[in-house]
């Protein structure tokens, strides 16, 4: 789980209270200390992980379940957890609203939810407060493809193959999954198929120059 930005100030903030606070007198008990909007805002998205995590699981035994009926009640479960992460999110952002990651976790259970257009505003917002945040391009990449943006997605896999290859390899990923199981008719979606699969091939060419020239130089 990526370490939130905002725990430092929270370490921080802890050591001085603990420095400054003064002894407590014998037989009395420690002063309540009332939590800060941030740590407030932090406890909520971390909750929102958690729910998020457990989500997770539902959906790896969702894969292996033959009953309709537990199918059924799994799904359920599953969009259970999306809808308690949405909600952790959302009350993050209503304390601390420049909480870009919060708006990308936001994002993140309206697209499982199936709420395309939901998720790729609060994606949108992550952005215009860190346009450079890796995880909410590729997630708003799959809320693109799932809404048939196809030129979106595309662009959007361009801005991490320049960036951030690891998070364009999980994008690819996730069009590769698409155009084998959730493909839907029209030309912009066989036009889009054919692009991922050029794509696949451009980068199993510069990988195989990449081993041959490794090779040369040893």
């Amino acid at each position: 789980m990526r370490l939130l930005m905002l725990l430092p100030f929270f370490v921080l903030s802890t050591l001085v209270q603990a420095a400054g606070g003064g002894s407590v007198p014998s037989g009395g008990s420690a002063p309540q200390v009332k939590k800060t909007p941030q740590q407030r805002a932090a406890s909520f998205y971390n909750a929102g992980l958690k729910n998020k995590k457990k989500a997770w699981k539902y959906e790896k035994k969702l894969a292996d379940i033959s009953s309709e009926k537990k199918r059924i009640k799994t799904q359920k479960k599953i969009a259970a957890q999306y809808k308690k992460a949405q909600k952790n999110q959302a009350n993050a952002i209503a304390l601390v609203n420049n909480f870009y990651q919060a708006f990308s976790e936001l994002g993140y259970s309206y697209r499982k939810l199936g709420d395309y257009d939901k998720s790729i505003r609060a994606y949108n917002v992550a952005l215009s407060i860190k346009s450079d945040y890796s995880e909410a391009i590729e997630y708003r990449g799959e809320a693109y493809l799932a809404r048939g943006a196809y030129e979106e997605s595309r662009q959007a896999y361009m801005t991490l193959f320049r960036d951030d290859p690891e998070k364009a390899n999980m994008l690819m990923q996730a069009f590769e999954t698409w155009s084998v199981t959730d493909t839907p008719a029209g030309t912009e979606a066989e036009a889009f198929k054919s692009w991922i699969l050029e794509r696949k091939q451009l980068l199993s060419v510069s990988q195989n120059l990449s081993t041959n020239n490794s090779r040369d130089w040893q």
